[in-house]
């Protein structure tokens, strides 16, 4: 029997899982972003690079109709290809409760096509299109028809650690909901999760697309969320996109309690820039102008921000650069 620790923020307790004792905690909440600018790798370097599944798949410059048409490099994915997280690398940030939000598209949603797989290839059982329709097979499905083959979908899937609840979001709008008793959506001991590729159980699921955006929590979004998230797509996407112009930044920590560390020396840029922090309605709580070449330091006291989800926007002469933030007492 394997024991592991998560690290402790209040105190822990010991629950079972998949045969495992585990020390269980509630960890500070935090959001991971993969952006695939030409990179497997997480946007801050917080969490493993992702493993490409069967075959690499290619960045492609593509258009984005559903954004007003916008072009940006995503990862294009041929048909039972992929990506994989593995957990264990990334020190168990996936818990028991977390949120999965992604922003992808099938070239094909004809039948059964595996969108997330928590057992590694060795079940059936998991997060699926089914003709266009959300599915966690065989658990629930949705209505109605909200996926369609050739458009991007923004797609968020919830666990809550104490009531097991399920839901499944498309597009903002929440799909299906159920209580998962059999831990369906939590890993197996391997402690991975496989993104678009078909388990070994019942073949040929699986079809090929891209995908624009992964943002992993260690805590649930609410409906709320999901639907802000949603609306604010076009901001976030393509702000990261500029990082390709522009250079990029490093935040750090995150999540932050006090203080807030901002590098802008890695975005290479000269002069003056200006650093804002905006709260999740677009309010801005704080903005200055800094030297391009300066480490800044912002005092959360002082600004006097509460727990929370924040951006740091950064605007410069060749484009502007945001990041999510959380801010947590």
């Amino acid at each position: 029997m394997r024991t592991f620790t998560l690290t402790l923020l209040f105190s822990f307790f010991l629950f079972v899982l998949n045969g495992q004792v585990v020390k269980a905690t509630s960890p500070t909440p935090g959001i991971r972003e993969y952006s695939f600018q030409n990179t497997l790798t997480e946007n801050n370097k917080q969490l493993p690079k992702l493993l490409p599944l069967d075959t690499m798949g290619r960045y492609v410059l593509d258009t984005l109709k559903e954004l007003n048409n916008q072009t940006r490099i995503v990862y294009r994915f041929v048909t039972n290809a992929g990506v994989q997280f593995n957990n264990k690398l990334g020190n168990y940030f996936i818990g028991q409760s977390y949120s999965i939000e992604l922003y992808f598209v099938f070239d094909d949603v004809f039948n059964f096509k595996r969108v997330i797989d928590w057992k590694n290839r060795s079940s059936d059982a998991g997060a699926y299109l089914y003709y266009g329709k959300l599915y966690f097979y065989p658990i629930v499905y949705a209505d109605s028809t909200t996926v369609y083959d050739g458009k991007y979908t923004h797609f968020v899937l919830t666990r809550d650690s104490t009531s097991k609840v399920v839901k499944v979001y498309s597009n903002g709008n929440l799909g299906i909901s159920f209580i998962d008793s059999t831990n369906e959506a939590l890993m197996d001991t391997n402690n991975v999760l496989n993104f678009f590729q078909d388990d070994t159980v019942v073949r040929n699921e699986a079809s090929s697309g891209a995908i624009s955006l992964m943002n992993i929590y260690n805590y649930v979004l609410d409906s709320a969320t999901v639907k802000k998230n949603f609306n604010n797509l076009q901001g976030e996407i393509f702000s990261v996109q500029n990082l390709t112009k522009s250079g990029t930044i490093r935040i750090f920590p995150n999540p932050a309690t006090n203080n807030l560390m901002i590098d802008l020396k890695p975005l290479g840029a000269v002069g003056t820039v200006r650093v804002s922090l905006l709260d999740m309605t677009g309010t801005v709580v704080y903005s200055y102008p800094y030297e391009a070449d300066q480490l800044v330091t912002l005092d959360l006291n002082t600004i006097q921000c509460r727990s929370g989800i924040y951006l740091v926007k950064v605007e410069t002469d060749s484009g502007i650069i945001t990041r999510k933030v959380v801010v947590s007492r």
